[in-house]
This record gives C-alpha cells, structure tokens and sequence, in this order.
C-alpha cells in the first residue's frame, strides 16, 4: 500500500492517510513522542498501525477467527524520519475487491440512478423530489402524496380524484 503523510494541527503530529481500494481515504494520527495514537480503521475492515513493531502490535487488533492478509510497508513522515506501517487486510475486503462492487466504487449514472430510485413526482407540477425533502403530503385512496411547495398540495387537497387518477395537469 502507499501512504500519505501530512503536518497535523500540532507541531509534532501526522495525518498518515492510504486510499483504500474501496474508494476510502482511510489513516490514522501518528504522534512524534508517543506513536499511534489509535488504530486506523476502514469501513471495508481494514486494520493500520504505525511505528516501531507494527506488524506485531497490529495483530493484537485482530478479530478471532478472521485470518488477515499482512501489508507491511513504511510511511516518510513530515518531519523526515520514516516508520513501519501494517496494514492488516481481512479475507472479505480481499472478496469484494475480486469483483463485488462497493458502494464508494459506483459509477456516477449508477449513483444518479439510485437517488432517483428514491424520487417521487408532484403530480400537480410533475417535479421530481425526495419524500424527506418534501413541502407536504396528503393521503389519498390508501395512497401517500408529495408535494414540492404548499401551493401544489392545496391544489391537490381541492381536487384529489382528478389529481390522483394523473389527470389535470
């Protein structure tokens, strides 16, 4: 894996960052005096650790029963001195990344497609909107309908049987 490191807030403090092969920016703080000062961590399951004995540290992060893949490597920190990284890699990261698509990887139309999965349509204008994002509701024939400003849902509410059959528009 390559890693990025980065000056922190602090004088003696690194972002250590890799781009996950799930589409993640993941890392960890890498403290000057004390070393990590966590374990890094992918919503994918991957595992980092940082400094002196990495390898052996990181195992102690481990789930049981899970075998991980060891990357081990090393990061140049902003101030010049290099360090160990291991990057533990569970068996179901190696998995998706075998052809299984994950979210972060979906294409730009397969992103637009699936927010307008979850569109409705103001049947008084004919605007698109998500149910959250909605100015009003009425219920209707045992039917729920969104409206994109007040103005549409009185229009509805005055006149439900054209509107809900499609008809007026």
């Amino acid at each position: 894996m390559e890693y990025t490191s980065r000056a922190g807030e602090k004088p003696a403090e690194a972002h250590v960052n890799y781009k996950c092969p799930c589409g993640c920016d993941a890392g960890l703080i890498y403290d000057r005096v004390s070393g990590s000062r966590e374990l890094g961590q992918c919503c994918c399951g991957r595992l980092l650790w940082a400094g002196d004995k990495a390898d052996e540290v990181i195992s102690f992060f481990y789930e049981d029963g899970i075998d991980y893949a060891l990357d081990v490597g090393s990061v140049t920190l902003p101030w010049g001195d290099s360090v160990m990284t291991a990057l533990a890699v569970p068996p179901s990261a190696l998995e998706a990344e075998g052809g299984e698509q994950t979210e972060h990887e979906m294409s730009v139309g397969e992103r637009v497609a699936a927010e307008m999965a979850q569109m409705v349509t103001d049947v008084i204008c004919g605007m698109p909107l998500k149910p959250a994002s909605a100015a009003g509701s009425s219920e209707y024939g045992g039917q729920t309908f969104y409206f994109c400003s007040a103005v549409c849902k009185a229009r509805f509410d005055a006149a439900p049987d054209i509107y809900a059959m499609g008809g007026g528009r």
